[in-house]
């Protein structure tokens, strides 16, 4: 297995800022990234989220990865959805964009993102991942997330990747890590089963989560949108507590109050981050507008007004 050297820390999730016409915002996406970068280790283009990945074709994924290649410029590692509804669909993906990053020379870290759930089932996962990854191609990066396997197909029976698969996948050549969204219990085994692969990264993908039990490689976030600043100094303090063991007061204090309005901004946008983060930066003027791809899972009333008194209030800054 390679040494990935997968980033630790704070990966921001961006949402995805489209034009009324459905195009891409490509001033609003470069303003976005480069808040970003600032607090962030890496960057998840097009998450399945906040970033609307499962709406997105080929030919937008494309453009995205292109567009976020552009303004990283190499210098934090990119995450990249690359999933589709079918086996099919996401070897082309993978195929495209690899010719992508290819013809552009980057030089700087890529990641494919990839949920095989959606379209596998745990049998025969692990041919599926010697066939898709050639070796020429950025390492891949597992998804696991059981309700959004739930929500996107009723054709396998398992909804989380198996523990000994995962055992197995972590042995491969161009596995990298995992994007964790599940119990506590699971995680525990995950890590368990894969301590062995000193190169295999393990990330928490829930916000919630990460706060009441930090200690994996880092946080994937979307309401690093909101406050990149503040997710990247709790990710970090949160890192260092759990490698040292060691609990300084001061330190906690701090943790707690950024973490309470953490917990408030989560509850703002948890049940359709993609709209509400929209449409607050719309607001602020960091992209054009709140178009989006993702039906509407709920209906807004003053998530906004919250949002607002929250970052207003700063009480939460050490």
């Amino acid at each position: 297995m390679e040494g990935f050297n997968s980033p630790q820390g704070l990966i921001a999730a961006p949402i995805t800022p489209f034009r009324q016409d459905g195009t891409l915002d490509l001033p609003g996406l470069e303003r976005l990234l480069s808040r970003l970068m600032k607090s962030s280790q890496g960057i998840f283009l097009a998450s399945p989220g906040a970033g609307e990945g499962i709406f997105l074709n080929t030919e937008q994924l494309t453009a995205l990865l292109e567009a976020g290649m552009n303004t990283v410029m190499e210098r934090i590692p990119i995450f990249m959805w690359v999933t589709g509804r079918t086996a099919s669909d996401t070897r082309q993906t993978v195929e495209t964009l690899g010719r992508l990053v290819e013809r552009k020379a980057y030089g700087g870290k890529v990641f494919w993102v990839d949920c095989p759930l959606i379209y596998h089932s745990n049998r025969g996962l692990l041919d599926n991942y010697k066939d898709l990854w050639t070796g020429k191609h950025p390492p891949i990066m597992l998804y696991n997330d059981p309700l959004l396997v739930q929500e996107l197909t009723r054709h396998f029976k398992r909804k989380n990747i198996r523990t000994a698969i995962l055992s197995e996948l972590a042995e491969l050549s161009g596995i990298a890590g995992i994007i964790f969204h599940g119990t506590l219990e699971r995680v525990y085994n995950y890590a368990k089963a894969t301590a062995n692969a000193k190169s295999f990264s393990i990330y928490e993908g829930e916000e919630e989560q990460f706060l009441d039990r930090p200690g994996l490689a880092g946080l994937v976030s979307a309401g690093a949108n909101l406050m990149p600043e503040v997710w990247g100094k709790v990710t970090s303090f949160c890192l260092e507590i759990s490698a040292e063991n060691t609990m300084y007061p001061d330190l906690l204090m701090q943790i707690w109050k950024m973490g309470s309005a953490l917990r408030e901004l989560v509850d703002c946008y948890r049940m359709d981050p993609a709209r509400v983060i929209k449409q607050y930066l719309s607001k602020a003027g960091v992209i054009e507008g709140s178009y989006c791809l993702s039906p509407p899972k709920r209906e807004l009333t003053n998530q906004i007004a919250r949002i607002e008194e929250v970052l207003a209030r700063g009480d939460y800054l050490p």
